[in-house]
Protein backbone atom coordinates (compact mmCIF):
# COMPACT_ATOMS: atom_id res chain seq x y z
CA UNK A 1 0.00 0.00 0.00
CA UNK A 2 1.30 3.40 -1.01
CA UNK A 3 -0.13 6.57 0.98
CA UNK A 4 1.10 10.11 0.13
CA UNK A 5 1.79 12.47 3.10
CA UNK A 6 3.82 15.36 4.56
CA UNK A 7 5.76 15.69 7.50
CA UNK A 8 5.15 18.26 10.20
CA UNK A 9 7.55 18.30 12.91
CA UNK A 10 7.52 14.12 14.16
CA UNK A 11 4.32 14.18 12.56
CA UNK A 12 3.13 12.91 8.52
CA UNK A 13 -0.06 13.89 7.72
CA UNK A 14 -1.72 11.82 4.80
CA UNK A 15 -3.61 12.97 2.61
CA UNK A 16 -6.25 10.61 2.74
CA UNK A 17 -7.70 8.83 5.51
CA UNK A 18 -5.82 5.76 6.43
CA UNK A 19 -8.04 2.03 7.09
CA UNK A 20 -6.16 1.18 10.42
CA UNK A 21 -7.43 1.55 14.04
CA UNK A 22 -6.20 4.39 15.87
CA UNK A 23 -2.84 3.22 18.17
CA UNK A 24 -2.16 0.17 15.63
CA UNK A 25 1.61 -0.33 15.46
CA UNK A 26 2.88 0.10 12.33
CA UNK A 27 6.30 -0.03 9.79
CA UNK A 28 7.21 3.01 8.03
CA UNK A 29 9.22 3.40 5.27
CA UNK A 30 10.19 6.98 4.19
CA UNK A 31 10.71 7.93 0.47
CA UNK A 32 11.08 11.34 -0.39
CA UNK A 33 8.78 12.87 -3.30
CA UNK A 34 9.34 16.02 -5.74
CA UNK A 35 8.27 18.66 -3.64
CA UNK A 36 4.44 20.40 -4.21
CA UNK A 37 4.09 23.27 -5.89
CA UNK A 38 2.55 24.94 -2.84
CA UNK A 39 4.96 23.64 -0.49
CA UNK A 40 7.32 25.68 1.24
CA UNK A 41 10.47 23.68 -0.50
CA UNK A 42 9.06 24.01 -3.88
Amino acid sequence: MTYTGTIHANTIRFKERLPFQEGLYVEVNITPAFPQKASPQA
